[in-house]
């Protein structure tokens, strides 16, 4: 019976054992996952601040990308207005030039001058025969 006890406290001294160095190694385990999640939780944060930075960047691009769409929408608008104004004048000189031509008349001489007080310059054109 004697063995039989000493035999019993021996398994009890081996398993206690056992059970404390499971559980001093779950404990380093434990300590090794905690050190992990707080290094993965600072680069979420780390990514989120870089994420939001990107974002306002983006939004700033947009803003920026938008206001040359409308720049560049107002100055063809503007290129077409010039355009027709330009064929319109053409058109005109064209005539113009016609016209004389039938009527016999040819350009003698043109002179560009400046009105005091004015804006712009003004042409003096002589023509005859």
């Amino acid at each position: 019976m004697k063995n039989v006890v000493l035999l019993l406290s021996l398994v009890v001294v081996v398993l206690g054992a056992a059970l404390f160095l499971r559980g001093k190694s779950a404990k380093q385990k434990l300590a090794a996952v905690q050190t992990e999640v707080v290094s993965l939780s600072n680069q979420v944060a780390e990514i989120k601040t870089k994420l939001t930075a990107n974002v306002a960047a983006s939004v700033g691009l947009v803003e920026s990308l938008s206001n040359r769409v409308a720049e560049v929408a107002s100055l063809s608008n503007r290129l077409v207005r010039v355009t027709a104004s330009m064929e319109k004048a053409q058109a005109e000189l064209a005539a113009a030039q016609d016209a004389m031509e039938k009527s016999g008349l040819r350009l003698v001489e043109t002179r560009n001058y400046e009105l005091p007080g004015r804006d712009g310059r003004r042409s003096l054109v002589a023509l005859g025969r």
